[in-house]
């Protein structure tokens, strides 16, 4: 399971303890979680529905969902060729980040 968390520059600049003493704490910060793949009985794998938008099977391919609506997805299209599809709130540069942070930790 992956977990991310994104908000505004000025959010994410202050400290987790002082966004959790205030009121407004969850105004400017978001935290998503990663979609769960469903099983599919007939080919009996794991799956996600990317809306055509990926079209091979990879352990780097994931959802993420804020609220249960999907804001970004990264995947699989050819060899060594990724698509990222992401809306707000991310920023290029932070979807890139999060993309770029799942393909480095399966390298290991």
């Amino acid at each position: 399971m992956m977990t991310c968390t994104s908000g505004t520059i000025e959010s994410l600049c202050e400290s987790i303890v002082t966004r959790q003493s205030t009121e407004d704490s969850d105004l400017c910060t978001y935290s998503m979680q990663n979609r769960p793949p469903i099983w599919n009985e007939l080919s009996h794998v794991y799956q996600l529905d990317f809306g055509g938008r990926v079209t091979l099977e990879s352990a780097k391919n994931f959802q993420i969902e804020l609220k249960g609506k999907q804001v970004m997805q990264f995947g699989r299209i050819e060899n060594h060729m990724y698509t990222l599809d992401f809306e707000w709130p991310f920023s290029c540069v932070t979807a890139f980040a999060v993309a770029l942070a799942n393909v480095t930790q399966r390298l290991k």
